[in-house]
């Protein structure tokens, strides 16, 4: 698979940050806040024979739904079409290929971190997973736990890994979130949690409000659906 990534502006950054729809869409909707927040202009765009057939129009302009932002020396990378996990490995790769060559500097993904009692959290938890001592000095200014020794798998694991194999520091931002639903509450979480590695000032409150009116959403539901969920009996 060949995955091309073809530069519309000649901005160089030493910040990538990667967002990708998984768990609680969390970083797919912190990339995409972050770049209409600091109005990013687009800098490149990704595409692969073997991507889905899939387009973003944008005012009737079909463009390709993986695309490369740019602002004050950070990249951003949003992904709005679900890719099967061996494409999001080759994605990976090219990615950090091209961000080596830039001679990038740090390179940080943020996940979603599904938990079952994500309802009764106002704010989430943060952790956090670097790849080297440089990643390690730089994750520092990140409030977050390190994640608990254990295993990580899947394209995670192919990111750090990857990154390493070229040199480039990386970070993982791991939030709790809804196992099942969009989670802009835990986004938030990420954003405020990376703020001292990309130095943009992002107001998250907008995404927190929007987090506090789902989660009252979601409770009034459970409340209907057990109120309506009379339990099952027999009369001989």
């Amino acid at each position: 698979m060949s995955v091309e990534i073809v530069e519309l502006s000649e901005e160089e950054g030493d910040v990538l940050l990667l967002g990708f729809p998984g768990n609680g869409l969390v970083g797919a909707i912190s990339s995409d806040y972050m770049v209409r927040q600091a109005n990013m202009k687009r800098a490149a765009k990704v595409d692969s024979r073997n991507f889905p057939p899939v387009v973003k129009l944008l005012d009737g302009m079909a463009i390709e739904p993986i695309n490369i932002y740019y602002t004050k020396g950070i990249y951003v990378m949003i992904d709005e079409v679900a890719l099967p996990p061996q494409s999001i490995a080759e994605l990976i790769t090219f990615t950090l290929d091209w961000f080596s060559k830039k001679k990038g500097k740090l390179v940080i993904m943020v996940e979603g971190l599904a938990v079952e009692n994500r309802l009764e959290k106002e704010k989430p938890s943060v952790y956090k997973v670097y790849n080297n001592d440089k990643a390690k000095e730089l994750a520092s200014s990140i409030e977050a736990d390190p994640l608990p020794s254990g295993y990580i798998s899947g394209h995670i694991a192919h990111f750090l890994k990857e990154a390493n194999y070229r040199g480039i520091p990386a970070i993982t931002v791991l939030v709790e979130c809804f196992p099942s639903y969009p989670d802009p509450g835990a986004a938030a979480a990420a954003i405020d949690a990376i703020k001292p590695l990309i130095k943009i000032e992002i107001d998250t409150q907008p995404l927190i409000n929007e987090s506090n009116a789902i989660r009252l959403k979601m409770r009034e539901l459970m409340r209907q659906v057990q109120a309506a969920q009379k339990p099952a009996g027999y009369i001989g």
